[in-house]
């Protein structure tokens, strides 16, 4: 009996206990004086302002870097990039699939073909498919729409890419541009 006294005594008097903390914190956070918090939020502000121009320095700074670097990556890789037709490319990975990935997985690579298919993949983005030989084809993705939309069936076209491996029993490229 004696437990269950201390149990219902312990039931009572923690809300209380809880109630008069949470009133003596409120009190405490209501003491803080119109001075003190109009001195406050002004150096809030002023921080706030002279960060945001520092911030606006070093965006417009990195912006200008990254569109640089970008230029010259881009010349880079087109320069440094791997030629290969469609059919060539197929029939690698027809012959051996681990060696072709050693060759283009992960490399860039400048794919050249006839275009067999332009279609859209399950989310609404553009895959074109380069034809290479009687039954296959290279699936290339990630081309802006605009430029998927300009393609034709049976256009001959290079595009610039990245080598994605093989999907489905079909080679396949990512990040790919039309040069």
């Amino acid at each position: 009996m004696k437990g269950l006294f201390q149990l219902l005594g312990s039931i009572i008097v923690s809300p209380i206990v809880y109630f008069v903390g949470l009133a003596i914190f409120a009190g405490t956070m209501s003491g803080i004086s119109a001075q003190s918090k109009g001195q406050y939020d002004a150096a809030v502000a002023e921080a706030s302002v002279s960060s945001a121009a520092a911030e606006a320095d070093a965006a417009a700074k990195a912006a200008e870097t990254a569109t640089t670097d970008i230029a010259s990556d881009a010349a880079v890789a087109a320069a440094s990039a791997l030629e290969v037709t469609a059919t060539t490319m197929f029939s690698d990975y027809q012959d051996n699939e681990i060696a072709a990935d050693g060759k283009y997985k992960g490399k860039a690579l400048l794919v050249s073909g006839t275009v067999d298919s332009i279609s859209s993949d399950f989310m609404d983005k553009p895959v074109v498919q380069l034809t290479a030989k009687p039954f296959g084809f290279v699936q290339a993705s990630d081309l802006p729409k605009d430029v998927a939309a300009s393609l034709k069936k049976g256009q001959k076209v290079t595009l610039a890419c990245t080598g994605n491996g093989e999907v489905i029993g079909f080679p396949a490229v990512s990040g790919c541009t039309v040069q």
